[in-house]
């Protein structure tokens, strides 16, 4: 089961036209049923706008993932649950930290999972870490190099020579 679920977190649903569509259509879909009780979005089906952002985020991610499931399922023909792959999925993320280098972590493209980790002040993976070092005066080194002179500067010391010269 362990392949079928590496296989599911690894497929890219974000570049198949075919998912997105079905995913549109499902939120729709969604939509409609919540225009029966919300007046604000009935008025915007009979305008016919769909709004996605008027779907509460919590059910968006849940209609997302079961999109996802769905969509994988036919496609693969293997059988996954939701629930199990979730379980699956937080076990894994406990045990890569242990097992793994913060450097040998695989870039993630996902948007959430990089907001997440900003929020929670996580290392992002793929991001160098610089130490926050300042030298103070104590540790600078001392300037040997005379100042440079400037143009005007320098035309004024070659007539003084040259009138020295004279």
């Amino acid at each position: 089961m362990d392949s079928v679920y590496e296989e599911f977190s690894r497929y890219d649903f974000d570049s198949n036209e075919e998912y997105l569509s079905g995913l549109k259509q499902v939120m729709e879909q969604y939509l409609i049923l919540q225009s029966q009780s919300d007046p604000e979005i009935s008025k915007d089906i009979s305008e016919g706008v769909f709004d996605v952002s008027k779907i509460k985020p919590q059910d968006k991610e849940q209609l997302v993932w079961q999109a996802k499931v769905y969509f994988f399922c036919s496609q693969t023909g293997e059988i996954l649950d939701l629930d199990d792959y979730r379980k699956w999925e937080s076990e894994r993320k406990v045990q890569e930290p242990r097992g793994s280098n913060i450097n040998e972590i695989p870039y993630s493209s996902n948007y959430e999972q990089l907001v997440d980790l900003i929020v929670n002040n996580k290392p992002i993976p793929g991001i160098k870490q610089i130490p926050d070092t300042v030298l103070g005066p104590e540790l600078s080194s001392n300037s040997t190099l005379s100042e440079r002179k400037k143009p005007w500067e320098q035309q004024k010391e070659k007539a003084c020579s040259g009138q020295k010269d004279t």
